[in-house]
């Protein structure tokens, strides 16, 4: 189905509610709703510091979810995908004959007002987000992000920033990225998933070839060309570039080394050598990850040594290969990993 195209459309002045507004993308939409003007209130069913940060900016948020709160001046209330349909005050809104819609809606309508960067696929989404992230904050472009995990080098999973970049997770569950229109799109890899709503591969490369063709038409779509299925299913055009290893990539890792379990490897941009890459971050799966963030960041005219000096120090998400400790041979790790391929990697 297709998808009607967001207008730039005025939060300022605009009552929006937010069910769950702790979560961390409800958060930073909350966050960038104020910087547009918005007039919003939330609540969430724990008690956090971000609450107390979100009331700090202006917002009115409360523990708990209370109908005998909900205004009945609210125009427009946001949900995120945690929200019961029997939530009281989601109730209460229906009542009052308020317009209800998802977190993936507002992210797109957000995303319009900026130079929009969406990064999807199977794997790698949060990592290659917060690498996109840190390397632009650390270039001084002051981005807003909005990941999937906590990263403690950008102070949290969320941020909100003055800059023209606006970064954002594509997640495919529930269809919710074709809410979004980028600038910039990354495919990093399609595989089965989301069996629970998906019927197979074809139904979920097909959701994958829609959101590919939403790219806006001044800007690029970002692919791993080694990927058998993205190669299969998605159109390669005239605002396409690949990324991988093998030679016929546009942005291509050589003469990859490992060292102490971390990767270094030479980058090209077609036939232009731009350097040697260090990775902080172990795994193989982190040199295409790396090379998506460095094609991303390279089309959005970061000077290529900001972007290996960043990459090179960057330490990644939360629970992403996240180094516990080791003792008598041993390491542990702590992994968000739970798909098959995730696990093997």
């Amino acid at each position: 189905m297709k998808m009607n195209r967001p207008q730039n459309i005025q939060f300022a002045g605009k009552r929006i509610h937010l069910i769950g507004i702790g979560g961390c993308g409800m958060r930073a939409l909350a966050s960038l709703l104020l910087t547009h003007g918005a007039k919003i209130t939330g609540s969430d069913a724990i008690d956090s510091v971000h609450l107390k940060v979100l009331t700090e900016q202006g917002a009115d948020c409360w523990v708990g979810h209370d109908p005998d709160k909900i205004d009945k001046n609210i125009e427009l209330a946001v949900i995120s995908s945690a929200i019961d349909p029997t939530n009281p005050e989601l109730t209460r809104l229906r009542e009052n004959g308020c317009e209800i819609v998802k977190y993936a809606r507002i992210l797109g309508l957000l995303m319009n007002l900026y130079n929009g960067i969406a990064i999807s696929g199977t794997h790698g989404k949060t990592t290659t987000s917060a690498m996109v992230a840190y390397v632009m904050q650390e270039a001084n472009l002051d981005p807003s992000f909005v990941i999937g995990a906590n990263v403690d080098q950008l102070s949290g999973g969320s941020g909100v920033g003055k800059g023209q970049f606006f970064i954002a997770e594509a997640c495919e569950f529930d269809r919710s990225f074709l809410n979004l229109y980028p600038k910039l799109a990354v495919i990093l890899n399609i595989e089965e998933d989301h069996l629970d709503y998906y019927s197979g591969l074809d139904e979920i490369a097909g959701v994958f070839r829609q959101f590919a063709s939403q790219v806006k038409n001044d800007g690029k779509l970002i692919i791993n060309g080694d990927d058998p299925n993205i190669t299969k299913y998605i159109d390669i055009t005239d605002n396409s570039e690949t990324f991988g290893l093998s030679k016929r990539s546009d942005w291509r890792a050589d003469d990859v080394k490992l060292r102490d379990g971390a990767y270094s490897f030479e980058v090209y941009h077609n036939t232009e050598n731009l350097g040697r890459c260090r990775l902080q971050i172990p795994g193989k799966h982190n040199i295409y990850n790396a090379l998506a963030a460095i094609a991303i960041c390279g089309s959005c005219g970061v000077p290529t040594d900001d972007i290996f000096h960043a990459i090179e120090k960057f330490q990644g998400a939360c629970r992403r290969l996240t180094l516990k400790g080791s003792s008598a041979r041993i390491t542990i790790i702590d992994d968000y990993a739970h798909h098959p391929t995730e696990i093997q990697a």
